[in-house]
């Protein structure tokens, strides 16, 4: 689907971040893509979400999570295990 229809994602930067670090890392992204015509985009699919960055000649794949999953970053949100 992205191959046909790159764009379908809706644009990550027309959200507002909801912490300090995240719009750190939005305003970081979007000072890349004003410099290059790049987006930050999601797309939802079935059960999941699919982070990518869209630039003129390619599609990179940022993450993809199960709608029901929380983080990636479980060791650092709950602590190890003791």
């Amino acid at each position: 689907m992205l191959k046909r229809f790159p764009a379908i994602g809706r644009r990550v930067f027309n959200t507002k971040p909801d912490t300090v670090d995240a719009l750190l890392a939005m305003e970081e992204l979007m000072g890349m893509a004003r410099n290059n015509g790049d987006t930050l985009r999601e797309y939802l699919f079935d059960d999941y979400v699919l982070l990518y960055w869209l630039s003129e000649d390619a599609i990179t794949f940022l993450s993809i999570r199960h709608t029901r999953e929380v983080s990636f970053e479980f060791h650092d949100l709950w602590g190890g295990e003791p």
